[in-house]
């Protein structure tokens, strides 16, 4: 019984979750054992009101012993469980020789199952002009007869349209205190279906006894607040905080001005001379405040799981004083975030200000048109300013914009950037940055230096664009643009936590579906000039990342919700046909930002097949019908391969042409080994420049990795001329992915879409781990070394624990270092030919 050791238990994939809105939650828990021949053979979750209870057994539901091997989407199935209620459970495991282990308690709350379960009205900010202010007073007669002291906040989407896209909708505090930590509240939603999300916050720490005050600055079309108390004995109250709300102006803020593109966020000018002092505590004379403006309750309404935090926090790297009251900060790489700055003595009413920027010019000036979107006529640059409302110290941090930025030029600073007389947190100019809260135990090196180094830029730009939804890039247009989330998917789900996001950006997106079933290629969307528009490349990702989603995993819950999305996508894109199988107009961007664009016509039944094909693969796992799809890609794939057999590929493309082609499968045998020699002699052809686009790309290094060609992906991510992923690094000193291969100075300096696939090789590729079943539940390790590596460090956290391998090379001999979790089995590749089959523990070779 000492042997098992129970560790992780996470309810909907949160530790302790408070108020969440699913009535029948997932459980999860991994497990270690001292025995490597373990084997988990069952396992029994109880539930109870409290630790208490469970630990005398008083259960409100207990699975029983369940002879199963699985550890996570474990669904409860029991009774209804009560809204906004506490519960306890825990977890008991046998091994296959009848040995048991019981886990820790772990906790979760519920919160509103339904619209119905909501307790309080709903305001607007829809008629103020910018951000409104909101006044919440109430009483607490008895903090020492409360057990629980929750607030709930939901908010719908912005109430300015496109100006309030990508901008947190709420800030709010209690009696003066700062509730949470989100920076993005309720994230990007769709607007179509009326849907609302809520957070839930325990504030015991922030009320007291009599009056107290929940203030917020809103700029939702809908918002709500309500907060529950629960009493010792059990019993609840609601307190409807909206219900006795006052509103005013938007007081310090300024959040949009003209030159700035059509999302807000892009600048926040806050005049502290102007703050409504002590609005958000109890006390004051506020009887000139107005009552709010009430709305309809939204259609629909659940927990937001896609959150946004500042997850680090940077010091410069280098501070230049330029003048007598410039400074002029490199945080030495591009971050997703918002500077934080201290002020010593600065002088009341006088701006200070910050711009923003991703690259300095020549001379090494900033050069703060960096981040500005020319493609869509935006001349302003990204700035904050603030205006000191004492003479006395002061901090500065933006709530409501948002910018990609290396550099930041900070203007009419008080006093000195630094003093050595004083502590470094009341000085220190800070990069906070933001985004989803979705790392986890993965990491990737390489003793190459390069190759190193092309992980870092891509990884980081991942990090930067997981905000709430996965976007294109944070410092323009911040869009959830399908066909970028596509080509990072796999790549993502490695390195992050991403099941819960995608879960809800999939619910977005089929928010935005037509009734015809036409999927919008960014999502959410908002504009008139994309909604009824087709690209079926870009939307195909809605069909593709559910699957890849359920492979890294395991859970099938995605595909369950995808698929009436899925299932009415690939009938309307079926019903466009014409009699030779082609859907006209049904590709806008194409290959986007390829030299040699593939033809529109054939991409679009390209990936009408790649559509029926993951349709027909997530089908047969529900065990649903899959004939339609078969079909559909039967028919499509004859007339694909005919056209790829009688020229070559399909038009202009020759790189992007065969990629696509071998990663749908449409040839075999003698025909793929001469189409793989195509491909491969056009890339030598090229110096290893890839002349494909953002799809090619994508498939290319796939299939390159799939048919084991490691050797001419490694040349490729080596070659550093104009053209290549390492030129950004050699020739711009690069620290996030750029927009293009072939960079014009006005594109996106942080933009992760082409390197997608490569990220994904290091894994897979030079670390050579790679899933044989969804969630690694059995995996084959074989790494590749290139002669310019002699280490490999690769950890890849998976629902049954983390797979840790070290790989090195000296004195002629390589060593392989491997631990394998608990419920995994692993393949383990040897340089010699052999082959170890592996069970959970740790292991050493050397060959």
């Amino acid at each position: 019984m000492g042997k098992l050791k129970i560790f992780d238990l996470k309810c909907e994939y949160l530790s302790s979750p408070m108020g969440i809105s699913e009535p029948n939650p997932r459980f999860s828990f991994k497990l270690n054992s001292s025995e490597s021949l373990d084997k988990q053979s069952a396992y029994r979750i109880t539930l109870a009101k409290s630790a208490k209870d469970l630990t005398t057994e008083r259960y409100v539901y207990d699975s029983g012993k369940i002879n199963s091997k699985q550890c996570y989407a474990i669904r409860y199935n029991g009774s209804p469980l009560a809204s906004f209620s506490s519960y306890a459970w825990r977890v008991t495991v046998w091994n296959d020789k009848g040995e048991w282990a019981n886990s820790e308690i772990a906790f979760f709350e519920t919160g509103a199952f339904s619209l119905s379960d909501w307790r309080a009205p709903w305001i607007s900010a829809k008629n103020a002009k910018g951000p409104m202010h909101v006044r919440m007073p109430f009483t607490l007669k008895n903090k020492a007869k409360l057990a629980r002291e929750r607030l709930f906040i939901a908010s719908t989407v912005g109430a300015f349209g496109p100006l309030t896209f990508c901008v947190n909708q709420a800030y709010v505090t209690l009696n003066g205190e700062r509730v949470g930590e989100d920076e993005f509240f309720p994230g990007q939603i769709s607007e179509k279906k009326g849907r609302a999300l809520y957070l839930c916050y325990d504030i015991e720490s922030l009320t007291q006894d009599g009056e107290n005050v929940l203030g917020a600055v809103i700029l939702s079309h809908a918002f709500s607040a309500f907060i529950l108390l629960e009493e010792k004995n059990g019993q609840l109250e609601f307190v409807p905080l909206t219900e006795n709300a006052f509103t005013s102006g938007s007081g310090p803020y300024t959040l949009w001005d003209k030159g700035v593109e059509d999302q807000a966020g892009k600048r926040e000018n806050y005049d502290a001379t102007e703050e409504y002092v002590g609005f958000d505590m109890p006390g004051g004379n506020f009887d000139d405040w107005n009552l709010p403006s009430f709305v309809d309750a939204p259609k629909i309404i659940c927990m937001q799981t896609a959150r946004a935090e500042v997850i680090e926090s940077l010091a410069p790297i280098s501070v230049k004083k330029i003048g007598g009251t410039h400074f002029l900060l490199d945080f030495g790489k591009t971050v997703n975030g918002h500077i934080y700055l201290p002020m010593k003595n600065p002088t009341r009413g006088r701006r200070v200000s910050i711009a923003y920027a991703e690259a300095v010019l020549p001379n090494g000036e900033l050069d703060p048109t960096s981040t500005v979107n020319f493609q869509r006529g935006e001349f302003c640059p990204h700035i904050d300013s603030y205006i000191p409302r004492s003479d006395e110290y002061e901090i500065y941090e933006p709530r409501f914009s948002n910018h990609s930025f290396r550099y930041a030029m900070v203007m009419n600073f008080p006093a000195q950037m630094w003093s050595e007389d004083c502590p470094e947190e009341l000085y220190l100019a800070r990069a906070q940055l933001v985004h989803s809260p979705v790392l986890k135990q993965t990491s990737f090196y390489c003793s190459d230096a390069d190759i190193n180094a092309l992980y870092e830029i891509s990884h980081l730009s991942e990090r930067d664009n997981i905000v709430t939804i996965p976007m294109d890039c944070p410092s323009r247009e911040r869009h959830g643009w399908l066909a970028d989330a596509l080509v990072t998917a796999e790549a993502e789900c490695i390195q992050f936590d991403m099941l819960t996001l995608y879960e809800s950006w999939l619910r977005t997106i089929a928010d935005d579906q037509t009734q015809q079933g036409n999927l919008q290629y960014i999502s959410p969307c908002l504009s008139e000039r994309i909604i009824g528009k087709m690209d079926i490349p870009w939307c195909t990702a809605a069909v593709m990342i559910p699957y890849f989603t359920y492979m890294e995993y395991g859970d099938k819950t995605i595909l369950e919700s995808s698929f009436p999305l899925i299932e009415r996508w690939c009938h309307f894109i079926d019903s466009l046909k014409d009699e030779n199988g082609f859907i006209k107009d049904g590709v806008k961007w194409g290959d986007h930002t390829a030299l040699q664009p593939m033809d529109h016509d054939w991409l679009g039944i390209i990936y009408y097949c790649f559509s029926m094909q993951y349709a027909s693969k997530i089908a047969d796992i529900l065990g649903k019908d899959a004939l339609f799809f078969k079909n559909c890609e039967k028919s499509a794939k004859l007339v694909l391969k005919n056209e790829l057999l009688k020229n070559n590929g399909f038009g202009r493309g020759i790189q992007g042409d065969i990629a696509h082609a071998l990663a749908l499968g449409l040839i075999q045998g003698e025909e793929k080994e001469k189409f793989v020699k195509l491909l491969i002699d056009d890339i030598e052809k090229n110096a290893y420049r890839l002349t494909c686009g953002a799809l090619g790309i994508y498939h290319l290094i796939n299939v390159l990795s799939e048919l084991g060609y490691h050797d001419v992906i490694y040349r490729i991510a080596k070659c550093d001329a104009k053209g290549s992923f390492l030129y950004w690094i050699k020739r711009y000193g690069a620290t996030t992915a750029f927009e293009d291969l072939n960079y014009i100075d006005w594109e996106s300096r942080n933009h992760p879409f082409l390197m997608g696939s490569l990220n994904k090789w290091f894994y897979e590729g030079i670390a050579g781990i790679r899933k044989t079943a969804p969630a690694y539940e059995s995996f084959k390790v074989s790494p590749y070394l290139p002669e310019s590596c002699n280490e490999i460090k690769t950890k890849i956290e998976t629902p049954y624990g983390v797979i840790d391998l070290i790989v090195k090379k000296a004195c002629n001999k390589t060593s392989y270092a491997i631990e394998v979790p608990f419920g995994a089995e692993a393949k383990l590749f040897l340089e010699n030919g052999e082959y170890k089959m592996l069970t959970h523990g740790r292991y050493f070779f050397e060959i």
